[in-house]
This record gives structure tokens, sequence and C-alpha cells, in this order.
């Protein structure tokens, strides 16, 4: 999925893969999944993960449940934007869900000129063999 607007965009997906290649905007998904299923943010086609090149681009990502972020084993980052990032497992709208916030082995979350927010209703969950957030400001 190619999310190129400024809108926000409500869906309901289980995997997730989104980019930005434009001079501008940002990516922001609000998947309002009715089951409170687990969002992973993955493969889907060609794209891996969410990453937004835009000049101050910015990725917030919300899912009704839990979030996963995969690593697809590249040296590429997996989630990784020039401004803020934002990941929330939230508090989901239909009471008994789960909503972790899972870190998977070897996944990347980077900022290059922006702070990077983890939420989760729940337990975040940085899984064992490492995880990179980096986010740095390099004035």
């Amino acid at each position: 999925m190619i999310v190129p607007r400024q809108t926000k965009k409500k869906i309901d997906v289980n995997t997730l893969a989104a980019a930005n290649g434009a001079t501008a905007g940002n990516i922001e998904i609000d998947n309002v999944d009715a089951s409170n299923d687990l969002l992973t943010l993955d493969t889907v086609g060609t794209l891996h993960g969410a990453v937004n090149t835009a000049a101050g681009g910015t990725i917030v990502i919300t899912n009704d449940g839990a979030i996963t972020v995969v690593d697809d084993g590249s040296i590429t980052d997996d989630v990784a934007a020039d401004g803020d990032i934002t990941l929330d497992a939230a508090d989901p709208r239909v009471a008994g869900g789960t909503d972790n916030l899972i870190i998977d082995v070897n996944a990347d979350i980077v900022s290059a000129n922006g702070n990077i927010t983890l939420e989760a209703g729940d337990d975040l969950d940085q899984r064992f063999g490492g995880c990179k957030l980096m986010a740095y400001d390099e004035a």
C-alpha cells in the first residue's frame, strides 16, 4: 500500500507496508479493525515496513489492538522518517483486545530529525536479539 497523501487513512488490514517518496507529506494510518486484530508492519508486494523520505515527513500509525514491527533481514530500516514517528497500539474501541506494541528481533525504527514515540495500551515488547531505535538531530 502506498500512501502519499496528507489525509489520514482509516483502514482495516492485518499486514501493512507504506511508503512516501514525495517531496512533502506524511504517512498517517488509523487501522480501525473491528475485531482488534494484530497489525503487522511487514512486506506487502515490493514494499516493507513504513518509510517516509519527504523532508520533515512524519509517520503516525495507530491500531485498535497490537502492532508488530518485523525486520525483513535487509540492511534497510523497517520504519523510517525524516520527521517524527509514532506507533500507537491503542486501547481498542471494542473491549477485550490485547494492545501490545512488539518490536521484533533486529527491527529498526529510525527518525533522522524527529522524535520516536512508542505507545502501547498494554505492553511494549522488545524482542530478544536487538532492536535499533534512533532519533537524532544533526544540527
